[in-house]
């Protein structure tokens, strides 16, 4: 079986940096992928797989156009992908829908699906978007040893993006 060619998104969004990573870190392990931009997919021959890494935000200009764009590319080639950014109950009573029609489309066209975390995997199916097989691949975290043990202190640190449902208030309150 060929190898999937590596859908990578240029730009300075996470889940575009993120698929640069994955694809500078198979080339490391000497698995020498075939990495193409968005820009370059209509040379490849129809029929060759391709593994994208799925965000709305990065397909389109709204759920409605990137659902265009990917269910178009599935379309001419077998794709697998890796979901980011799962709909949830923080996108709003506008866009949950629309979030949730686009990622219930690419899972239902994709050929195998892979998400980082068991929570977004439960998302899936508690959104309603997809209830079949899913990976779960955790992201990757660079481990340092300390020399020293850190003094501690009661600093609370929140990580991602700052917006509602995110889990500030939690953290806020637990401090």
């Amino acid at each position: 079986m060929t190898a999937p060619v590596l859908l990578v998104h240029p730009g300075p969004h996470g889940v575009a940096v993120f698929g640069r990573d994955l694809a500078e870190a198979l080339t490391d392990l000497g698995a020498d992928p075939r990495v193409i931009d968005p820009a370059e997919i209509s040379s490849l021959t129809p029929g060759t797989p391709v593994h994208a890494q799925i965000t709305d935000r990065l397909w389109g200009t709204s759920p409605e156009d990137a659902t265009e764009h990917v269910l178009a590319l599935a379309a001419r080639h077998p794709l697998t992908v890796t979901l980011h950014d799962v709909p949830q109950a923080s996108d709003g009573e506008r866009n949950r829908p629309r979030r949730r029609a686009f990622y219930a489309a690419v899972a239902r066209a994709a050929r195998a699906i892979a998400v980082n975390s068991e929570h977004e995997r439960a998302l899936l199916d508690e959104e309603g978007v997809w209830s079949g097989p899913v990976a779960v691949v955790p992201l990757p975290v660079t481990a340092h040893t300390l020399s020293t043990r850190p003094r501690l202190d009661d600093a609370v640190g929140v990580l991602g993006y700052f917006y509602p449902g995110k889990g500030h208030d939690e953290a806020l309150a637990a401090t």
